[in-house]
């Protein structure tokens, strides 16, 4: 494996909104684009998804916390710590009272809860401002990107290129000089840093489920925040083979004539302000978007629940070059990386 842990990857429901039996299951790092495929908006989608008269199509559910496509498409026997998100009232209201009658529980790790923007205008309590409704909602408002991270490399940059000697906080031994192996504490104020077998055993001694051969989460040994473990590989993965990716995340965006006159007016606009005003003139461009198609494949007729138990584990390769860390007068970025969907319609289930 020589990329790094996808920043987003989720398997989904999707369900026509012309007729509610039909359904079909894919996964993607990217809901909105894929959603716009299957709708016909956008080049690619799926040939199960593509008849206009169940169009258009709307999106569900989505489970989230897996650490790659292979993972996800494995989640049968993940240990993952698994985030089910409902955007449909009435399908999170079937789930409830489908899962209220079983005897056998979810497993600790995975929870399970309705999209606040899609509760009633009475769940959710006053009107929403004008403020409010402005704002993405549902899947617009996931964030699928490093930007997360983005503190968390810094942090690991600094403590790893800085030090005279690194050593284990666990183990108090050396560590690769590279960083290779090493994962840091993303709490602000903590230096731990630990070998991976180190804190993953650690996590596995203080946890309450005996069988796991991963862990999932884990207090930090030095201030004892609780972090989580798919966080602290994700980052490492990244750190250690995500040059590119890091180039994009920390690289200047070029501005264009329009944002540098608006710019401007905003300056110009300020010099009139009292001392108490602040104007707004922050501009984050949005990043190209780019995908890739993949062959449609076999069907299956039926939908199984899933049951979630191994986990799914990749390690980094220890072998790895010192990470370069761009600084962030970078401005010629590299190519975006891209993180195929994972939609063949062995995954689809239309009834």
């Amino acid at each position: 494996m020589d990329r790094p842990i996808p920043a987003f990857y989720a398997c989904y429901l999707l369900r026509s909104t012309v007729r509610h039996q039909s359904l079909y299951v894919g996964s993607t790092p990217h809901p909105v684009r894929r959603l716009r495929q299957h709708n016909g908006n956008a080049k690619g989608g799926a040939v199960r998804t593509s008849r206009d008269s169940l169009r258009p199509w709307e999106m569900t559910c989505l489970v989230t916390g897996f650490p790659s496509k292979i993972a996800a498409l494995q989640f049968d026997f993940e240990r993952w710590p698994l985030k089910v998100t409902f955007y449909a009232e009435d399908v999170y209201r079937v789930w409830i009272k489908g899962t209220s009658q079983q005897i056998a529980k979810l497993r600790p790790g995975i929870s399970v809860e309705l999209d606040g923007s899609m509760r009633s205008t009475n769940d959710r309590g006053a009107e929403e401002t004008p403020q409010e409704a402005s704002k993405p909602k549902g899947i617009d408002a996931l964030d699928i990107s490093y930007a997360g991270l983005k503190a968390h490399l810094e942090k690991s940059r600094q403590a790893i290129e800085d030090a005279e000697w690194l050593h284990c906080n666990i183990c108090h031994q050396g560590l690769p000089s590279n960083g290779a192996m090493t994962l840091v504490c993303p709490s602000e104020g903590c230096s731990a840093l630990s070998h991976i077998d180190c804190l993953s055993k650690r996590f596995l001694d203080t946890s309450r489920d005996g069988d796991a051969m991963l862990p999932t989460s884990g207090n930090c040994p030095e201030c004892g925040n609780k972090l989580q473990w798919v966080d602290l590989v994700k980052e490492l993965s990244l750190r250690m083979r995500g040059e590119k990716e890091i180039k994009a995340l920390f690289k200047k965006r070029r501005r264009t004539k329009k944002q540098m006159d608006a710019e401007a007016s905003a300056a110009d606009h300020a010099s009139e302000l009292s001392a108490e005003d602040e104007p707004m003139d922050d501009l984050v461009p949005e990043d190209d978007d780019v995908w890739h198609q993949l062959p449609e494949s076999s069907d299956v007729e039926e939908l199984e629940a899933p049951k979630l138990a191994s986990a799914f584990h990749s390690d980094p390769n220890p072998a790895v070059s010192r990470p370069t860390f761009a600084r962030k007068e970078l401005r010629t970025p590299d190519p975006e990386p891209v993180i195929e969907d994972s939609d063949a319609d062995d995954w689809a289930v239309l009834t």
